[in-house]
């Protein structure tokens, strides 16, 4: 969004100022978690300086700060500039094919710089990973951990809703209203990603779109079968079989692109 510093909370805007300094100068005591004091503390903050951060309320509110804290680089008080409230330009949902642990969080990572809105790990039948409930919960924790630090590296205000673990059925029911569901199979020949989407959407209103992406052994048969049966276009990305992880970033680029994002005035 910006060349300034962006930090997200999981706290309403209302709960972080927990006080009114000067109520003329509008000048407040931020008080936030601490996984955010400490990539606040990474930037090394000093007086006079600008960054965002975006609240669970859907707002974001640009700080100056007005007076440092004993630690350098966290405000001790701070000034809001302005206030915004936070609007996605699109909504880009990525069905990521649960993947042995080093190569999701890289998916979740690289695909949260790109810009995706949702991301559904799906428990496919061709995961490696089988994680049962309790790990399932400490799974997603983790990958929210790792969507925020790559929102806020990538200077981003929001950070992809993250559901937890599911199957395909559930998956499908979830998608219900989307306008185009495109599945990535390397089995067979499909349309680019870029007819795809020229197939299913008309000028308008910004559109949903979900992304299928398969695990390291790729969708099934009958997964993509049941795929199609809800209406998913099967879109291919080339010759070459790229590994899972490459393959989100990929063609979460390429759609985002023909949507009119990542330099493409669309």
């Amino acid at each position: 969004m910006s060349a300034l510093p962006c930090f997200h909370s999981r706290l309403l805007l209302e709960q972080a100022l927990r006080s009114v300094s000067d109520y003329r100068q509008g000048v407040y005591s931020l008080d936030v978690e601490q996984q955010t004091q400490a990539h606040m503390l990474a930037q090394r903050l000093t007086v006079g300086e600008q960054f965002w951060i975006s609240f669970a309320d859907q707002n974001a509110a640009l700080f100056e700060v007005v007076e440092s804290a004993k630690r350098r680089g966290i405000p001790a008080r701070v000034r809001i500039c302005r206030t915004e409230q936070i609007q996605s330009r699109h909504k880009l949902t990525l069905i990521q094919g649960i993947s042995a642990t080093d190569r999701m969080d890289t998916t979740i990572r690289q695909v949260t710089e790109l810009g995706v809105s949702t991301i559904i790990p799906l428990s496919s039948q061709r995961s490696i990973i089988r994680l049962d409930d309790q790990r399932k919960h400490a799974r997603t924790e983790r990958w929210q951990r790792i969507s925020i630090s790559a929102a806020e590296q990538s200077g981003q205000l929001t950070v992809p809703d993250i559901h937890e673990p599911i199957g395909l059925e559930q998956t499908l029911a979830l998608l219900s209203g989307y306008d185009v569901l495109i599945c990535c199979w390397e089995e067979t020949g499909g349309l680019s990603i870029r007819d795809a989407l020229k197939q299913s959407l008309t000028d308008g209103a910004s559109p949903k779109v979900a992304l299928f992406i398969g695990p390291e052994g790729g969708f099934s048969v009958s997964e993509v079968d049941c795929m199609r049966q809800h209406g998913a276009i099967v879109a291919t990305l080339g010759n070459t079989i790229l590994r899972t992880e490459t393959a989100a970033v990929v063609a979460s680029a390429l759609v985002l692109y023909e949507l009119g994002h990542l330099g493409n005035g669309g």
